[in-house]
């Protein structure tokens, strides 16, 4: 795997995240769109794992869902081992 693949499966993972953040809250892309203040075709972009998000974005987020940034950009990682094919 590339890292161009690597960085491509983690703006999904991520994009996954911030989307079941909001469909949590019950709220549509425009609706978090207009309280955060950015475009809603950029939320679907962020969500679908199609566009890098800066640093000021991933603080807006962070603020609205009341989190810090580390707690928003955590990603779940397998830590399975696998010992002959067996976890």
């Amino acid at each position: 795997m590339s890292n161009n693949d690597v960085y491509k499966d983690v703006y999904k993972k991520f994009g996954e995240r911030l989307k079941q953040l909001r469909v949590n809250k019950k709220i549509s892309q425009h609706t978090l769109a207009k309280e955060i203040g950015i475009s809603q075709s950029a939320i679907h972009k962020y969500e679908n794992g199609l566009r890098k998000i800066p640093m000021s974005i991933l603080e807006k987020f962070a603020n609205y869902y009341e989190m810090s940034i580390s707690e928003l950009i955590e990603l779940e990682i397998d830590n399975t081992v696998e010992v002959n094919g067996e976890p």
